[in-house]
Protein backbone atom coordinates (compact mmCIF):
# COMPACT_ATOMS: atom_id res chain seq x y z
CA UNK A 1 0.00 0.00 0.00
CA UNK A 2 1.13 3.48 -0.99
CA UNK A 3 1.28 6.32 1.40
CA UNK A 4 0.79 9.99 0.79
CA UNK A 5 2.09 12.92 2.36
CA UNK A 6 0.74 16.62 1.65
CA UNK A 7 3.29 18.95 1.49
CA UNK A 8 2.89 22.61 1.80
CA UNK A 9 6.42 24.65 1.87
CA UNK A 10 6.83 27.89 3.35
CA UNK A 11 9.69 30.63 2.82
CA UNK A 12 11.67 32.20 6.06
CA UNK A 13 13.47 35.15 4.50
CA UNK A 14 16.46 36.41 5.93
CA UNK A 15 17.54 40.00 4.45
CA UNK A 16 20.49 40.70 4.23
CA UNK A 17 20.95 44.64 2.70
CA UNK A 18 23.96 46.32 1.18
CA UNK A 19 23.87 49.88 0.27
CA UNK A 20 25.40 53.44 0.45
CA UNK A 21 22.37 55.61 -0.14
CA UNK A 22 18.81 54.18 -1.35
CA UNK A 23 15.73 56.71 -1.68
CA UNK A 24 13.63 53.54 -1.59
CA UNK A 25 13.19 50.63 0.92
CA UNK A 26 13.06 47.58 -0.16
CA UNK A 27 10.09 45.17 0.66
CA UNK A 28 9.71 41.35 -0.06
CA UNK A 29 6.65 39.65 -0.30
CA UNK A 30 5.99 36.07 -0.99
CA UNK A 31 3.05 35.70 -3.13
CA UNK A 32 2.74 32.41 -3.84
CA UNK A 33 3.98 29.25 -1.36
CA UNK A 34 5.73 26.16 -3.59
CA UNK A 35 3.27 23.03 -2.89
CA UNK A 36 4.33 19.95 -4.16
CA UNK A 37 0.37 18.76 -3.28
CA UNK A 38 0.63 14.97 -3.05
CA UNK A 39 4.18 13.01 -2.75
CA UNK A 40 4.03 9.31 -2.79
CA UNK A 41 6.20 8.41 0.64
CA UNK A 42 9.02 5.68 0.40
CA UNK A 43 13.01 5.63 1.18
CA UNK A 44 15.37 7.79 -1.47
CA UNK A 45 12.65 9.09 -3.06
CA UNK A 46 12.51 12.36 -4.81
CA UNK A 47 10.33 15.00 -6.73
CA UNK A 48 11.72 18.08 -8.26
CA UNK A 49 9.70 21.10 -9.34
CA UNK A 50 10.40 23.63 -12.09
CA UNK A 51 10.76 26.77 -10.73
CA UNK A 52 9.41 28.05 -14.58
CA UNK A 53 6.37 25.97 -14.71
CA UNK A 54 5.73 24.38 -11.81
CA UNK A 55 5.54 20.92 -13.26
CA UNK A 56 6.82 18.27 -10.91
CA UNK A 57 9.03 15.03 -12.25
CA UNK A 58 10.87 11.95 -10.35
CA UNK A 59 9.75 8.80 -8.24
CA UNK A 60 8.15 11.22 -5.29
CA UNK A 61 5.73 12.88 -7.54
CA UNK A 62 2.33 11.77 -7.28
CA UNK A 63 1.11 14.86 -8.65
CA UNK A 64 1.66 16.31 -12.35
CA UNK A 65 1.57 20.20 -11.27
CA UNK A 66 2.30 21.70 -7.74
CA UNK A 67 2.64 24.93 -7.34
CA UNK A 68 5.99 26.51 -7.91
CA UNK A 69 7.14 29.59 -5.33
CA UNK A 70 6.96 32.96 -6.45
CA UNK A 71 8.72 35.80 -4.86
CA UNK A 72 7.70 39.87 -5.10
CA UNK A 73 10.73 42.33 -5.06
CA UNK A 74 10.14 46.10 -5.11
CA UNK A 75 12.69 48.53 -4.45
CA UNK A 76 14.52 51.56 -6.49
CA UNK A 77 13.74 51.07 -10.05
CA UNK A 78 16.59 49.84 -11.88
CA UNK A 79 18.64 48.54 -9.16
CA UNK A 80 19.99 44.96 -8.84
CA UNK A 81 19.32 42.09 -6.49
CA UNK A 82 21.58 39.63 -5.76
CA UNK A 83 19.44 36.71 -4.44
CA UNK A 84 20.13 33.05 -2.52
CA UNK A 85 17.99 30.48 -1.81
CA UNK A 86 19.48 28.49 1.33
CA UNK A 87 17.65 24.63 2.56
CA UNK A 88 16.29 24.68 5.67
CA UNK A 89 16.40 22.27 8.53
CA UNK A 90 15.23 18.24 7.17
CA UNK A 91 12.06 17.11 9.03
CA UNK A 92 9.71 13.98 8.76
CA UNK A 93 12.08 12.70 7.01
CA UNK A 94 11.82 15.34 3.68
CA UNK A 95 14.72 17.60 2.65
CA UNK A 96 13.97 20.66 0.65
CA UNK A 97 16.62 21.94 -2.07
CA UNK A 98 15.43 25.12 -3.10
CA UNK A 99 16.56 26.65 -6.70
CA UNK A 100 16.18 29.24 -9.19
CA UNK A 101 15.05 29.11 -13.02
CA UNK A 102 17.79 27.54 -14.80
CA UNK A 103 18.39 24.95 -10.98
CA UNK A 104 20.82 27.33 -9.29
CA UNK A 105 20.87 28.39 -5.56
CA UNK A 106 21.86 32.01 -6.51
CA UNK A 107 20.22 34.51 -9.30
CA UNK A 108 20.97 38.41 -10.08
CA UNK A 109 17.97 40.59 -10.94
CA UNK A 110 17.08 44.28 -12.05
CA UNK A 111 14.29 45.62 -10.70
CA UNK A 112 12.21 46.75 -13.51
CA UNK A 113 11.33 50.50 -14.36
CA UNK A 114 8.95 50.70 -11.68
CA UNK A 115 11.18 48.62 -9.29
CA UNK A 116 9.47 45.51 -9.50
CA UNK A 117 10.70 41.50 -10.23
CA UNK A 118 9.00 38.69 -9.75
CA UNK A 119 11.36 35.84 -8.80
CA UNK A 120 9.81 32.07 -9.40
CA UNK A 121 11.21 29.29 -6.73
CA UNK A 122 11.29 25.47 -7.44
CA UNK A 123 13.98 22.64 -5.90
CA UNK A 124 13.78 19.02 -5.05
CA UNK A 125 12.14 17.51 -2.41
CA UNK A 126 14.23 14.18 -1.29
CA UNK A 127 12.62 11.43 1.55
CA UNK A 128 15.16 9.86 3.75
CA UNK A 129 17.59 7.10 2.19
CA UNK A 130 16.52 4.86 4.71
CA UNK A 131 12.98 5.82 6.85
CA UNK A 132 10.09 6.92 5.19
CA UNK A 133 8.27 10.25 5.86
CA UNK A 134 5.25 9.84 8.13
CA UNK A 135 1.51 10.48 6.30
CA UNK A 136 -0.08 14.22 6.77
CA UNK A 137 0.90 17.53 6.23
CA UNK A 138 4.25 18.87 6.46
CA UNK A 139 5.74 22.43 6.29
CA UNK A 140 9.24 22.58 5.75
CA UNK A 141 11.22 26.43 5.56
CA UNK A 142 13.86 27.62 3.84
CA UNK A 143 15.75 30.83 3.54
CA UNK A 144 15.66 33.71 0.96
CA UNK A 145 19.11 36.05 1.02
CA UNK A 146 18.55 38.77 -0.88
CA UNK A 147 21.67 41.57 -1.32
CA UNK A 148 20.18 45.00 -2.69
CA UNK A 149 22.80 47.03 -4.61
Amino acid sequence: MKRFVVLGLIMAAALSVVFPVLSAEITITQNQAIDFKRIISGPGQSCTMNAVTGSLSGGACYDTFGSKGVILINGDPSRMVELEVIPGVSSNNLTFIPRFEGGTPVQAVSLNHVGAQLVNIGGTLSTDPVSEPDTGAVTLTYTLRVNYQ
